[in-house]
């Protein structure tokens, strides 16, 4: 690669991290575009359906828990993992910090520290080596998101395959009480309307 090639790659890169759009890839954003913020698609497909559920829960916990509650518990679920997500990726090469947006949440916004400065037509100034510097360090940087993507979207798809297995419905059933734990609600609700009629 030439100088004039390894500086017009330098100057794209640079211009993939400062004109980067939140949501989509570097696509059109309808919302706040912000330099050197990446938005990936971290939206789920699919889930746990509550029908699959309430087939393992017993007759006591069927009675206890709602559709609504459920359904907080699943989502409650998710955002534990998604908090997980977005700490790992903040711990990768070059990330600032990530952080969650769009209206449902589904978009991981990463911030990564971009030391780029765009080279001008006064690239002359610039030893050979230093082009090929820069070039490196523009290419080290692109290499770090790279990597950043292919995470997310490989936890992202394990997930939504983990989603799919008996053992999410198992995991998800085991966090919820047993029957003598909802047994010791039920009495105290008894207790506190048996108090009340005295």
């Amino acid at each position: 690669m030439n100088r004039q090639q390894k500086i017009d790659k330098y100057n794209e890169i640079y211009n993939f991290f400062t004109d980067a759009r939140n949501h989509g890839n570097n696509g059109n954003n309808w919302w706040y575009p912000k330099q050197n913020v990446i938005a990936y698609n971290v939206k789920l497909y699919g889930g746990l359906w509550l029908e699959s559920i309430r087939t393992e829960l017993t007759d006591r916990q069927n009675d206890y828990y709602s559709d609504e509650l459920l359904y907080d518990i699943i989502q409650e679920r998710q955002n534990r993992e998604a908090i997980i997500l977005s700490d790992m990726v903040d711990d990768m090469d070059d990330v600032l910090s990530s952080g969650f947006a769009g209206r449902s949440g589904g978009w991981l916004e990463v911030e990564f520290q971009n030391y780029l400065e765009y080279i001008d037509e006064d690239f002359d100034n610039y030893t050979d080596k230093e082009i090929t510097e820069l070039y490196n360090d523009a290419q080290d940087l692109m290499n770090n998101q790279v990597k950043v993507e292919e995470f997310i979207s490989t936890a992202k798809s394990n997930y939504e395959q983990y989603l799919k297995t008996p053992e999410a419905v198992s995991d998800l059933v085991e966090e919820l009480l047993t029957d003598d734990e909802i047994g010791e609600i039920y009495k105290g609700r008894v207790k506190d309307i048996l108090d009340k009629l005295k």
